[in-house]
């Protein structure tokens, strides 16, 4: 990870950022509930296509959401951990 004065230059103010910190967290949480709601649903249901007479699956489990969720609560703990972390 690089440091923050690399990112931020002098005017990183992390007394600020330590703050609003739990911002972060926050959001991390809420991505990680958003995962585990989505995890909760089935990956594949079926139903009766009436062209074929048959029964099909189609996707229920949006996996594009849950990545982005994921890399959602990586991103925001890390800006957490950043906020604590040398000085």
């Amino acid at each position: 990870m690089k440091s923050s004065f690399d990112i931020y230059g002098k005017f990183y103010d992390k007394e600020f950022v330590q703050e609003h910190s739990v911002l972060f967290m926050r959001q991390a949480l809420w991505a990680e509930q958003h995962v585990a709601e989505l995890i909760e649903k089935p990956l594949m249901l079926s139903y009766f296509d009436f062209d074929t007479m048959g029964f099909k699956m189609f996707p229920v489990r949006n996996m594009r959401a849950i990545d982005l969720a994921l890399e959602a609560a990586k991103w925001n703990r890390e800006k957490y951990e950043e906020a604590y972390s040398r000085g």
